[in-house]
């Protein structure tokens, strides 16, 4: 009798409990259905990706080289803009060659300066013969006279040799000229003659040689004059520098430098090692950190500059804010996958750049996946500008 008694009271007790809770449940305020979806609805939630703002650099080397030192000490080494990071073996080969053809090049500019002296000192001596040559062209006029002037003797002498014949023939006057004067007057004059002859053959003769020297020397000139030009545009100086300008080029292409100033983030580099397709150094500045965010681009109309924006993930100890910096208008296929293994991924997506406001939390974690909620009523108060 006392086992059924137990039952009739448990179910009578949950009965009692049944009709409590139906009249307790009558007074709550029902959960309005359009409320909870217009605040689910303004919040765009994406998958981004922390990132520095200036991106990853990504540093390499010509496949096949030989890594042959590497001077950056570790991971998370701050360096400088121009900093060595890796020298390639090819590098230590080139300076070699650029040493011996830096000699090249000096001997070939001293060369060509020397090939320059003496072409112009040829041109010097050229031009002194033809100087030479017409200066004693300008004295020919003077010596032109001066055998005007012989000539004038000698028919001075033939004009009193045939005075004094005029003389000795006439009866009046033959007394007064003797033969031996006039033998005398004949010998001056017929020696007068020889010498204006000798004086004319040598001045047409020294004329003629002239012309033929001043074209000589002209001519000389002309060549000389030709050799300088041509030492001058010797182009073994010329090609021995571009030579070596191409070498120090593929010298610098074989020590990686830094181009920025940052953070190495990653060493692939090791002595003796085969230079491939996949970065050697990889490095950041970490000074200023964005997360990259696909949003759907059913959201895409929604975003505005300026939009509060929270980044969280399991690695943070808490939310990250941050503050909508850009938005791109290319579309294309979502990288990042959501975490849920459920969700859709048949939709296209358009990049956000989210700017946190403060890095320090994210900077350990870049490339991290996280979760964004962009909240498009409110604005982030280190929006761009502040």
């Amino acid at each position: 009798m006392l086992a059924p008694y137990r039952l009739n009271y448990f179910a009578c007790f949950a009965a009692g409990l049944l009709v409590w809770s139906s009249f307790t449940g009558c007074n709550r305020p029902k959960p309005n259905p359009e409320s909870q979806s217009a605040q689910v609805s303004s919040r765009i939630v994406a998958q981004g990706q922390i990132m520095p703002a200036g991106g990853i650099v990504r540093l390499s080397a010509t496949p096949g080289d030989v890594v042959d030192s590497v001077t950056v000490e570790r991971i998370g080494s701050e360096v400088a803009q121009g900093a060595e990071l890796v020298v390639m073996r090819s590098a230590i080969v080139r300076e070699k060659e650029a040493k011996a053809l830096a000699a090249q090049w000096d001997a070939a500019k001293q060369q060509k300066q020397l090939g320059i002296e003496q072409a112009e000192n040829q041109l010097l001596i050229a031009k002194a013969k033809l100087e030479n040559v017409d200066a004693k062209i300008e004295a020919l006029p003077r010596q032109q006279e001066l055998l005007e002037l012989a000539e004038q003797q000698v028919r001075a002498g033939e004009a009193m040799l045939e005075k004094l014949e005029r003389i000795s023939v006439d009866q009046r006057t033959r007394e007064f000229i003797g033969g031996m004067e006039i033998d005398r007057q004949r010998i001056a004059v017929d020696e007068a003659r020889l010498k204006f002859l000798e004086q004319r053959e040598s001045y047409f003769q020294g004329e003629q040689e002239l012309q033929l020297a001043r074209q000589a020397a002209s001519l000389e000139m002309e060549l000389a004059e030709n050799a300088v030009a041509q030492a001058r545009r010797t182009t073994g100086p010329e090609v021995a520098e571009a030579q070596l300008e191409a070498l120090r080029e593929q010298i610098e292409q074989s020590r990686i430098r830094a181009p920025i100033a940052g953070t190495i983030l990653a060493i692939h580099a090791r002595p003796g090692e085969t230079s491939a397709q996949f970065p050697l150094i990889e490095m950041a500045d970490l000074t200023a950190l964005v997360c990259e965010v696909e949003i759907n681009e059913r959201d895409a109309a929604r975003l505005e500059v300026g939009q509060r924006a929270i980044i969280s993930s399991h690695a943070f100890s808490e939310s990250i804010e941050g503050s909508v910096a850009e938005i791109h208008s290319l579309v294309g296929q979502p990288l990042l996958r959501s975490p849920d293994p459920l969700a859709r991924s048949d939709y296209r997506t358009v990049t956000a750049i989210v700017r946190l406001c403060e890095s320090a939390a994210a900077r350990s974690w870049l490339q991290l996946q996280v979760q964004v909620e962009i909240r498009p009523a409110e604005k982030s108060d280190c929006g761009p500008g502040q």
